[in-house]
């Protein structure tokens, strides 16, 4: 008898562990789920009425974030890395000071603007290169983060819908999508970035997105792991074979711009058959 009150009561327990995530769940929560690896927030997802605007508030979350941190990277970066502003104003006041710049500014009137230009444009690049912190370098990683987020979540949850829905998944376009944004929770690893110097392997970052993907694709669908893993790497095939296809068209095309380059390319494939065989 007392084994079956304490069966009863592990069974309860566990009732409400598995409730713990349900409808009223927010969307910060949710994304917490989705970093534990917790398959009911996907479920919570699918079951929502609105599932595609469901997970759609988790990807703004994501966004903001995200490039918020962005910013307070920039702005404690700036405070602790060497000042390179100074450095850049001296040496751009000495090479102005020069005779052949000098020249230069009375023969032509528009070279002055275009060196600015041209030198502040070098110094950025440098910044860039060097790992520094910048404006241009942070509005240029969140515009490419937005654009990444967005059409990769379209273009990548459409293929796997396609294919998911092809090997007997049940789940809709609008479900497909909103477990999939949810995949994107591992981004939100990279707001370590605010502590300077500090940082997350871009692989760890992929490989927990992957995970997460086939765990959306696997709970929204229903579908059995060997497909889920079917759907998953699916659009990276597809990929894959796009970016082989430009490949070869662009070596075609240069070989048929190129006088010499074909006759290059046949004598080298040729030569190189001729030492496999020997």
């Amino acid at each position: 008898m007392s084994e079956q009150v304490e069966l009863a009561g592990v069974r309860a327990v566990a009732s409400v562990s598995a409730r713990e995530v349900d409808d009223s769940t927010g969307a910060l929560r949710l994304l917490r789920e989705t970093l534990l690896l917790n398959d009911d927030a996907y479920a919570v997802v699918r079951d929502a009425s609105s599932s595609l605007w469901r997970g759609f508030a988790a990807l703004l979350w994501i966004l903001l974030f995200t490039i918020v941190a962005r910013g307070l990277a920039l702005f404690f970066g700036m405070l602790t890395s060497p000042r390179l502003d100074v450095l850049q104003t001296q040496i751009y006041e000495m090479l102005t000071s020069l005779g052949f710049y000098q020249a230069q500014v009375q023969q032509s009137p528009g070279f002055a603007d275009q060196f600015r230009w041209g030198y502040a444009g070098l110094w950025e690049g440098i910044r860039l290169l060097g790992g520094y912190p910048s404006v241009v370098g942070t509005a240029s990683t969140a515009i490419s983060l937005l654009i990444y987020l967005l059409l990769g979540w379209l273009v990548y949850g459409l293929v796997v819908h396609v294919v998911a829905r092809w090997m007997g998944g049940r789940a809709s376009l609008g479900q497909t999508l909103g477990g999939l944004a949810l995949a994107y929770a591992p981004l939100l690893l990279t707001v370590i970035v605010i502590v300077p110097g500090a940082r997350v392997p871009a692989s760890l970052i992929f490989l927990l997105i992957l995970v997460a993907r086939f765990q959306a694709i696997k709970t929204v669908h229903r579908l059995t792991p060997g497909y889920s893993l079917v759907a998953l790497i699916t659009p990276y095939l597809i990929s894959l074979v796009l970016l082989i296809g430009v490949i070869l068209f662009g070596l075609a095309y240069a070989a048929a711009q190129i006088p010499y380059l074909q006759p290059f390319l046949q004598g080298w494939l040729l030569f190189n058959t001729f030492n496999w065989l020997w």
